[in-house]
């Protein structure tokens, strides 16, 4: 009998027991929530960055163990020691820098102005008219053929804008060929001293006509020109 009432009381206590278990919170199996709030990934990228960039070179070490042996006849132990190996980093090459030049400024370019003036052309005035001298008669022979004319008149005008004269020569046609259609004389001109002003042959063309007795030829001459010679021409 005792020992039913033992087994009875032992089983009060354990179903008094587990009730309270269930009533009781338990404090100790609770976990604090996790934080969902996560941090911008730029910022962790930069962290990250700046982490790498600021963390010192990885490290490795080595083992070195000392053997013992005996020192004054005392037994030493073998010892073993960790040395830690840290690379080293050379410093970056600094890049010697080219000597400045020095700045020049250019000088400003000054262009000069050269004004010319051209001379005025002077063309002397004539003093007057010049003089025409001719032989009787002025001729041409060519293969046994000879025409022939004298010299009647002439008038003169003179150009102040050119500074020359013209001459206008009336011819009279004396001995007429046949074989030909004008002829040329030959003429030069002089100034009051003498001296002779054309440097090449001056030719004068006279047409010739068996109809017409009376032709008329043409001469220039510069505005100094005192007088004007009329010669045979020789084409030679």
């Amino acid at each position: 009998m005792k020992k039913v009432l033992a087994l009875l009381s032992a089983a009060v206590l354990i179903f008094s027991v587990a009730g309270c278990k269930d009533k009781q919170p338990d404090t100790n199996t609770t976990e604090p929530a996790e934080d969902t709030t996560q941090e911008p990934v730029s910022q962790q990228h930069s962290e990250e960055e700046s982490t790498a960039a600021t963390a010192p070179p990885p490290s490795s070490t080595a083992v070195v163990v000392v053997t013992g042996g005996k020192e004054y006849g005392i037994e030493q132990p073998d010892v073993t020691s960790v040395i830690e190996l840290v690379p080293t980093i050379a410093p970056p090459k600094t890049r010697a820098t080219a000597p400045s030049r020095p700045t020049t400024t250019a000088k400003p370019t000054t262009t000069k102005q050269v004004t010319t003036t051209a001379k005025p052309v002077v063309i002397p005035k004539p003093e007057g008219e010049p003089d025409l001298v001719y032989p009787e008669k002025l001729y041409v022979t060519e293969n046994g053929a000879t025409d022939s004319v004298s010299i009647l008149s002439s008038s003169c005008e003179y150009s102040e804008e050119s500074g020359t004269f013209r001459i206008t020569v009336t011819f009279d046609i004396t001995e007429y060929s046949g074989t030909r259609q004008g002829m040329y004389v030959e003429y030069n001109c002089y100034d009051k001293s003498g001296k002779k002003l054309n440097e090449k042959q001056l030719l004068c063309y006279v047409p010739l006509s068996g109809a017409d007795k009376t032709v008329f030829g043409y001469v220039s001459a510069i505005g100094n020109t005192a007088k004007i010679e009329f010669t045979n021409y020789n084409s030679k």
